[in-house]
């Protein structure tokens, strides 16, 4: 079997407040403290995150060495372009897929599997994503 791409887009980890003015707020490294001691400012996020690197881990086990997996962060531009541009010259999704990878018009979290978008916003379960990737790859559309 040919090896194929999964892109995994986590979930943004910042807040902006008010206008440019206002300091940026980071949701991973910002630490409040709370009656139970210290609280992530937005575990909500991180809570995203951690979910994501089980997806991650998950699909390296059950594909190993035939699928690319790469876990990428939206604030990292480039390399998220770098790797969109990539999928689409190599994958050649259709037109209407490849327009709204190269935009970004999707929300985030997102999985996507050479070049075409197969999940976003709500993930789900490991065990799902693997499946839903393992049809995707079984239809030919790799």
């Amino acid at each position: 079997m040919k090896t194929f791409s999964v892109v995994l887009i986590r979930e943004k980890d910042e807040e902006l407040f008010s206008s440019s003015c206002c300091p940026r707020l980071g949701g991973d490294f910002r630490l409040f403290r709370t009656q139970d001691g210290f609280e992530h400012a937005f575990p909500e996020r991180r809570k995203v995150m951690k979910e994501m690197g089980a997806v991650y881990m998950r699909l390296k086990e059950a594909f190993g060495d035939q699928a690319r997996v790469q876990y990428i962060d939206p604030r990292n531009y480039l390399a998220l372009m770098h790797r969109m541009f990539t999928d689409v010259l190599t994958y050649k999704p259709p037109l209407s897929a490849a327009l709204k990878l190269l935009t970004l018009s999707f929300p985030f979290p997102a999985i996507i599997v050479n070049g075409r978008l197969l999940m976003a916003k709500e993930i789900g379960d490991p065990e799902e994503v693997v499946e839903k990737v393992r049809a995707f790859v079984g239809r030919g559309d790799v």
